[in-house]
């Protein structure tokens, strides 16, 4: 929600994004390809994270001697219009 308040406080102060400034938000939020611009964006796969953690408590639970698990759950930069390359041509 904060690069969305930001997209428009910098706007409104005359700085475009991205031709003056880039944008890149976290978590890939359901408006990121529907704000204007369409916001870059780093998706954790919130759903995946939660499906994982929740395994894990119920093993805790049913077995409190059961080892920490460490799970990777990898991440994705979504390219959107928010972001421009860092070299122009």
């Amino acid at each position: 929600m904060t690069a969305y308040e930001m997209i428009s406080l910098l706007e409104a102060s005359g700085i475009q994004v991205p031709d003056d400034v880039s944008i890149i938000s976290f978590n890939n939020h359901s408006l990121s390809e529907h704000s204007r611009p369409a916001l870059t964006s780093v998706d954790i796969h919130i759903f995946q994270l939660g499906y994982e953690a929740t395994g894990c408590l119920i093993d805790q639970i049913k077995n409190p001697a059961t080892p920490v698990k460490r799970i990777i759950i990898p991440a994705d930069l979504i390219i959107r219009d928010s972001c421009t390359p860092f070299c122009r041509e």
